[in-house]
């Protein structure tokens, strides 16, 4: 196994079905002989996670824990910010030696050239939530948001969550094939910039996986759907991109 790649879990604590299963799987990861596959996050992870804040670190400490052992035997943790989790790199990258970030970015992993990315900037249009994004991702704000408390952080940022995922919802319900057009369209265009041999992505919580070609070979566009329905990772093993249920 060389990689797997995990999106949109919204882990509100270890102790829910999410959070058991995602510590179950990391186990099984710990208990392979062979070096860890690297870990590609593709944000939300968390339902909320702001800077270095205890109130997430004593939240979420077990998965911490189980991280950082993987990557002492010699996995890597690439951690795509989402909406959700944001401002992450002065724990993420100090202390667990993950790489953040916060744009696109391509890798070579097990023979294969990949594009990752949350998703949050796919929608080209929605200009408002790109400003929204521009203005949350700003110095200022990254500074303001680790001197906040981090107990007033959380609370506010459940309340925001949940609004935003009511409202989601009934749209994502409304505009699921505008969606899938959305992320395929997307595929395209990003490869004719740079090309690769597939694209994943998360933050739509609708799981695609489409083919398409170009000179002469297939691309995969990949959305990961969302841990709300069904528990899986996509792992790439010899080369091949494969979904498995947890």
């Amino acid at each position: 196994m060389d990689a797997v790649f995990l999106s949109d879990l919204h882990l509100k604590s270890l102790e829910e079905r999410n959070g058991k299963t995602l510590l179950r799987f990391l186990a099984s990861l710990e208990e392979r002989p062979e070096t860890p596959p690297m870990i590609f996050l593709l944000g939300d992870i968390f339902d909320l996670w702001i800077s270095d804040h205890r109130v997430f670190l004593d939240r979420y400490e077990p998965l911490l824990s189980s991280l950082k052992r993987l990557v002492e035997r010699g996995s890597r943790i690439v951690y795509f910010e989402g909406n959700h989790d944001m401002h992450l790199a002065v724990y993420w990258e100090k202390h667990l030696g993950a790489d953040v970030r916060t744009r696109p970015g391509l890798f070579q992993v097990g023979g294969l050239r990949i594009r990752c990315e949350h998703g949050d900037e796919i929608n080209r249009d929605d200009i408002s939530y790109l400003r929204l994004r521009a203005f949350l991702r700003h110095p200022v704000m990254e500074r303001l948001a680790h001197l906040l408390p981090g107990h007033f952080l959380d609370s506010m940022g459940n309340r925001w969550s949940k609004h935003s995922r009511k409202r989601s919802s009934a749209e994502r319900a409304e505009r699921e094939s505008r969606i899938r057009k959305m992320l395929r369209r997307h595929a395209e265009l990003v490869w004719d910039e740079d090309p690769f041999d597939a694209v994943i992505s998360g933050h739509m919580h609708v799981k695609d996986d489409w083919s398409f070609g170009r000179k002469g070979r297939q691309i995969r566009a990949i959305n990961l759907g969302s841990w709300f329905e069904t528990q899986e990772v996509l792992i790439l093993r010899d080369g091949q991109l494969i979904w498995q249920q947890l």
